[in-house]
């Protein structure tokens, strides 16, 4: 989903040299319907990090939905992932899975509560859904991460 801009803010961000931010408005907070999630469908949400001291607004991909709680692996933008393959798998489509630059899926699962994601951002491609489901592990109801 992309942000629709007026004129006068496609102006103000050439003006400062920057191109037109295409993350979403990440302090507003509108319910996602679970019907719009699915597996591979890419989300921003809130993700904690993982020493629990606060959260990001990050790339998420969704794995499963469970109420009303939602099963993601996080994502990063950081080039920094690609010399730990064993760790993150890279999206080959960015642009299908609605992401402007390159982004890499961590091999670890969060659940979230559905009020956590910002918005939709597109739906992985079948390759890269497959080479995600291959390295992360999806848990079991009841399991701890």
């Amino acid at each position: 989903m992309q942000r629709n801009y007026t004129s006068s803010e496609k102006s103000r961000e050439a003006r400062n040299g920057r191109r037109p931010d295409s993350r979403p408005n990440l302090a507003r907070v509108a319910p996602i319907s679970r019907r719009a999630l699915g597996t591979g469908t890419v989300v921003w949400a809130h993700v904690p990090y993982e020493s629990g001291d606060g959260e990001k607004s990050r790339p998420a991909i969704v794995l499963e939905v469970r109420g009303r709680d939602v099963v993601f692996a996080p994502a990063t933008t950081s080039a920094r992932a690609a010399d730990y393959p064993h760790q993150y798998v890279e999206i080959h489509d960015p642009t299908s899975a609605g992401l402007d630059r390159r982004t890499w899926v961590k091999n670890r699962v969060v659940v979230l509560d559905l009020i956590e994601i910002v918005s939709v951002s597109g739906t992985l491609s079948e390759l890269d859904l497959a080479r995600v489901l291959r390295k992360v592990t999806v848990l079991a109801p009841g399991e701890a991460a």
